[in-house]
């Protein structure tokens, strides 16, 4: 009863959320409502397997949570909304912007690029003999996915064999940054400008090459993440250029949802690819991914006991208590997992994802309920509403540094449902770099001018009318 309840109140959160907003789907708010609907649909459609229901305290916990971050995000709109930004030229969605406009996109010389791959090639050839001769320590294997599979199982159980150089780690860091500076020149240019094919596959090669190294880590996760972030960027991107439009736009939200089952059924086929073999179907796995985090949520609220806190938001912070171990050589704090115990109904395995509220509630009961989806939706809600109320004129050729950090984080968001990751995962030293990683680079690349300029192309449409 519990769960229908549950469910009902957060369609009914979500159908005012998207009205308040009128009707904006990538409004903070509404996707975190969302993702929690999606996965209470899995967990109400795969109840006669894994027992959908949930007990009154893990509902109380759960309405609490959302509750609070749906004001939260409420707070945050009408106080960002009062401040006034400084109000410059808009396009409406039936011109297109004009040329001036347009130069300020970011473009990347075709020689740096080339500069680029190579570096990925190298980078992915010894990420590749790293994994393999960790790989060799720990079994024998015949072919890449066995070979992934032992090194990601050690890495998630803390097997000390596991080693990848720094080389290889740095590297990849590097490799993620470019990955997310090129998906943006893409998406940015292919939207104003007549490019080429040959253009657009020649751009993309880092954005793969950083994808076949994320599989060699043993997980989607990170190509997951950046395709989040390309339908970010893009939406920011196609507001920032075009204007707002206040109506819901059916067309689109139908394109999106077709986009998001093709990546679900991509991420499960990815499985094999990894080492994660499994007997389950493509919706029953994808299903578990998704539904079973709150009915795990449920079960932890029910027997957590054999959960031992050393330190202060030792699951919350992670990360944190990593980093300072190491400056202090403290194995006792080097040494915590972001991975959480596994837990099986009826003899199927459910995962160890528990939603976000679980570290919250493990580390500071119902008081972290309350004031972590508070800081998370006022933070998104704020960073959110600055940028798409800026009208900020970029230089020519540069990166708008707001949306392309954002839509790096926003995987906070659409993973909301399943696990923390703004508080538990980019509070670290990892994301930190990865951060500067960006930062830099989105002010490097386009200053390095090596070969012919390649903004020599026709432009989309015709010259933007502006309106004040």
């Amino acid at each position: 009863m519990y769960t229908y309840i549950l469910f009902a109140i957060i369609l009914i959160y979500l159908l005012y959320a998207l009205n308040y907003c009128k009707g904006d789907l990538f409004f903070p708010v509404v996707i975190v409502l969302f993702t929690f609907a999606f996965s209470m649909s899995f967990l109400i459609i795969e109840k006669n397997k894994w027992d959908g229901s949930i007990s009154g305290q893990t509902f109380f916990i759960l309405w609490l949570g959302l509750t609070t971050y749906l004001i939260g995000a409420l707070l945050a709109d009408r106080f960002v909304s009062r401040v006034k930004v400084k109000s410059l030229s808009c396009y409406s969605f039936k011109y297109k912007p004009s040329k001036d406009f347009i130069d300020s996109v970011p473009q990347i010389s075709r020689l740096v690029t080339i500069f680029i791959i190579l570096f990925d090639l190298v980078v992915l050839i010894k990420y590749y003999s790293d994994v393999r001769f960790s790989a060799s320590l720990l079994g024998s294997f015949s072919d890449l996915a066995t070979m992934i599979g032992l090194y990601r199982v050690a890495g998630v159980y803390g097997e000390t064999k596991v080693d990848i150089s720094r080389v290889s780690s740095y590297g990849y860091t590097v490799m993620t940054g470019l990955a997310y500076i090129y998906l943006y020149v893409l998406i940015a240019n292919s939207m104003l400008r007549k490019m080429k094919i040959t253009w657009k596959i020649f751009h993309m090669i880092p954005i793969v090459l950083f994808g076949i190294c994320s599989l060699l880590t043993g997980g989607r996760n990170p190509i997951l993440q950046l395709l989040i972030a390309g339908f970010m960027i893009f939406y920011l991107l196609n507001r920032n250029f075009k204007g707002k439009s206040r109506n819901f736009n059916l067309k689109f939200a139908i394109k999106l949802a077709i986009s998001i089952v093709v990546v679900l059924i991509l991420f499960s086929n990815m499985s094999s690819i990894v080492g994660r073999g499994t007997t389950l179907g493509t919706f029953d796995y994808i299903a578990i991914y998704i539904g079973a985090p709150i009915k795990l949520f449920d079960m932890f609220v029910q027997d957590h006991t054999s959960v031992s806190h050393v330190f202060w938001g030792q699951e919350t912070f992670v990360n944190v208590w990593k980093w300072i171990g190491g400056v202090i050589n403290n194995r006792n704090m080097t040494s915590l997992f972001m991975n959480k115990e596994f837990r099986t109904y009826n003899g199927l395995m459910l995962g160890n994802v528990y939603t976000a509220f679980r570290e919250y509630y493990s580390d500071f009961g119902i008081t972290g309920i309350v004031i972590f989806p508070l800081v998370h939706s006022v933070f998104f809600t704020t960073f959110y509403k600055k940028i798409i109320k800026s009208k900020k004129i970029l230089k020519q050729n540069a990166f708008n540094l707001s949306i392309l950090l954002y839509s790096y984080l926003s995987v906070a968001l659409a993973y909301y449902s399943i696990d923390d990751r703004l508080f538990q995962k980019f509070f670290s030293i990892g994301t930190f770099r990865e951060i500067l990683c960006l930062v830099i680079l989105a002010n490097l690349l386009p200053r390095i001018k090596l070969g012919k300029a390649e903004n020599q192309t026709r432009l989309k449409g015709k010259v933007a009318v502006v309106k004040y």
